[in-house]
C-alpha cells in the first residue's frame, strides 16, 4: 500500500473533524525567513525550498475525478468535498471572484473540489504537502496571452488568498496555516509567496503582517524569475524550467515550479486547477514554543479563500453546507 493510500485511509477514523493523518517529518530547520533576494532569480538564492516533482495523473485534467492519480480527494466523514459552484451557502458573506469561487465540475457537486498529495523526499525534512483547488476560472496572471513577456510585479496569481487551515489538537481553531497569496507580489517584493503560518491565538486570523500574535514561519516564491529575460520561469511538468512558453494564448498547463495552474475544459464549460506545495519545514513552530507536524499529527483541515488576512473565510470555504464562520472566534 502506498504512502498517499494509507492518508486516505487514516482520514476514516475520525468522525468528529474532517481529518486524515499525513506522513510528515520531525522537522528541525531553522524558524526564521531568510533574507530575500528580490526578483527570486533562479539561481540567486531565492530558493529557499527547491520545488518538488508533481504527483502523476491523467494527462487530460477533465479526467481527474474522484480518482486522479497520485491526487486524493480530501474528504469529510469518508466523502470527497463537493462545493457548490452555483448558489453556493458556504461563503463568508462577500460574494467570490469567480478564481477563487470553488467549484465541483460544470455538473455542479459531482467532482471533488480539493485534492492533496504528500511527497515524501529522502528525508523526513524533504517532505511536500501539494494541494489542489477546483476553482472557477483562471486565477493566474502570467504567460496567459499570445506571448510571455517580462513579469510585472504581482505576478504570477490573480490578488486572493487559496488558504488550508490546519488543526491539529482539536480546538476547533487554527493552529497552523498555509496558502498561495497572490496578494503578496509588489514593487518592493516582486512575484507572489507561498507561506506558512502559526498562532495560539483563540481566533482564525492569519494577519502575521498586523497581528503581532500571529507568526510567519517561512515562504517560498510561487515562481521563479529569469535574470537575462526578466521573465518568469516555465518548469514544463518536469521540473526542467526554461524561459520559453511557446503556446502562447493556447497555453493549458502553467508550471510555474512551486505552483501550477491547469486548465480543465469540457464541452459544457472550462474549470482551473490551482495546484501549489508547501514543505513541511514552512510549518514547524517549535522555535518560537508552538507546534510541528510530525509522521503521526492527525489533521483535520479547512480549505477557503479570501482577499484578507484578517479574515480567511472571507470568499468562499470548501463545505458542501450552508455555513458562514467569523474568523475572531
Amino acid at each position: 500500500m502506498s504512502n498517499n493510500d494509507c492518508l486516505a485511509g487514516a482520514s476514516k477514523l475520525s468522525r468528529l473533524t474532517a481529518g486524515i493523518v499525513f506522513l510528515l517529518g520531525v522537522l528541525l530547520l531553522p524558524l526564521t525567513t531568510s533574507a530575500d533576494p528580490f526578483p527570486p532569480n533562479w539561481g540567486g538564492g531565492a530558493v529557499h525550498y527547491a520545488p518538488a516533482g508533481w504527483p502523476s495523473e491523467p494527462a487530460d485534467p477533465a479526467n481527474c475525478g474522484s480518482s486522479c492519480g497520485d491526487w486524493k480527494p480530501y474528504t469529510r466523514f469518508q466523502n470527497s468535498i463537493n462545493d457548490p459552484r452555483s448558489q453556493d451557502p458556504s461563503n463568508g458573506g462577500t460574494a467570490p471572484q469567480n478564481y477563487v469561487n470553488i467549484a465541483s465540475s460544470c455538473s455542479d457537486k459531482t467532482q471533488p473540489s480539493i485534492y492533496y498529495y504528500l511527497h515524501q523526499g529522502a528525508t523526513a525534512a524533504d517532505d511536500v504537502i501539494m494541494f489542489r483547488w477546483r476553482v472557477e476560472q483562471i486565477a493566474n496572471t502570467y504567460a496567459t496571452g499570445p506571448s510571455a513577456g517580462s513579469y510585472s510585479a504581482s505576478n504570477p496569481w490573480s490578488a486572493a488568498l487559496w488558504t488550508v487551515l490546519f488543526d491539529i489538537d482539536g480546538s476547533g481553531f487554527r493552529g497552523l496555516a498555509a496558502h498561495l497569496s497572490g496578494s503578496s507580489g509588489s514593487p518592493a517584493t516582486p512575484i507572489d509567496m507561498l507561506a506558512g503560518i502559526w498562532s495560539q491565538s483563540p481566533t482564525q486570523s492569519i494577519d502575521y503582517i498586523n497581528d503581532s500574535n500571529v507568526h510567519l514561519l517561512g515562504h517560498n516564491p510561487t515562481a521563479f524569475t529569469d535574470a537575462g529575460t526578466s521573465r518568469i520561469l516555465n518548469f514544463q511538468n518536469n521540473n526542467t524550467p526554461v524561459t520559453t512558453w511557446l503556446n502562447g494564448a493556447a497555453e493549458t498547463t502553467w508550471d510555474y515550479g512551486t505552483s501550477r495552474a491547469r486548465l480543465i475544459s469540457t464541452r459544457s464549460c472550462n474549470e482551473y486547477f490551482v495546484d501549489y506545495q508547501i514543505p513541511v519545514a514552512m510549518l514547524d513552530a517549535t522555535g518560537i514554543g508552538g507546534p510541528q507536524i510530525t509522521r503521526s499529527t492527525p489533521i483535520s483541515m479547512m480549505f477557503c479563500t479570501a482577499n484578507s488576512l484578517n479574515n480567511p473565510f472571507q470568499k468562499d470555504c470548501a463545505i458542501n453546507k450552508t455555513w458562514a464562520a467569523d474568523s475572531a472566534r
